[in-house]
């Protein structure tokens, strides 16, 4: 008898519960309409971004003029503050592993699918890291940017044959690389890794 009138009291619950969601918000599995919509809205942008993971042998150049070029024109601070102007900055404060007692900022830029971060330290400042798939960041005086033709990218750096869809670009002392990633024919990624600091 006690265990029908529970059961009614808790049937009673779930209509009074179901009765009460308001207005045009539809209750859907416990979560609001508007809040399942910018779940998926989210979502779906997360998955417009390339997430490729990295295989560990890429078709790989060596071309140091490139990569001293790159770290002169387009990688400079000033450049990458410039070219994330209308973006919020975040800090965070890194010891420096090379001098005791010292502290650098690191400095990182995050627009969708876009990520920078570059140390700025006392007497220097230069890019760790960088992932674009956006056309905000060129290379080359903006003729690498995304969306290039891979058969002109090959044609640039004199490939000779057809490269696999991941190219790594590095220097003599392997210091610093440029990955460009390539789906369809087309480039949908760049990645600078600065190799000598961690």
């Amino acid at each position: 008898m006690l265990s029908g009138s529970i059961l009614i009291s808790c049937s009673f619950l779930l209509v009074l519960s179901c009765a009460s969601s308001s207005g045009n918000e539809t209750n859907t599995g416990g979560v609001k309409k508007d809040s399942l919509e910018k779940t998926i809205v989210e979502f779906n942008a997360s998955r417009a971004c390339d997430s490729t993971k990295l295989p560990e042998t890429a078709f790989s150049v060596q071309d140091d003029s490139f990569i001293a070029g790159t770290l002169e024109n387009e990688l400079t601070c000033k450049h990458i503050d410039n070219k994330f102007k209308d973006v919020q900055r975040a800090y965070k404060i890194s010891k420096n592993k090379f001098a005791e007692g010292v502290f650098d900022t690191v400095v990182t830029y995050k627009a969708g699918c876009d990520t920078v971060s570059y140390l700025s330290a006392k007497q220097n400042c230069f890019p760790l890291y960088l992932s674009i798939q956006s056309e905000r960041m060129a290379l080359e005086k903006g003729t690498i940017k995304i969306g290039l033709d891979k058969a002109k990218f090959a044609e640039r750096f004199k490939l000779g044959k057809e490269p696999g869809d991941v190219i790594k670009i590095t220097e003599l002392e392997s210091a610093n690389e440029l990955i460009f990633i390539f789906s369809n024919k087309k480039l949908v990624r760049i990645i600078y890794n600065n190799l000598y600091v961690d």
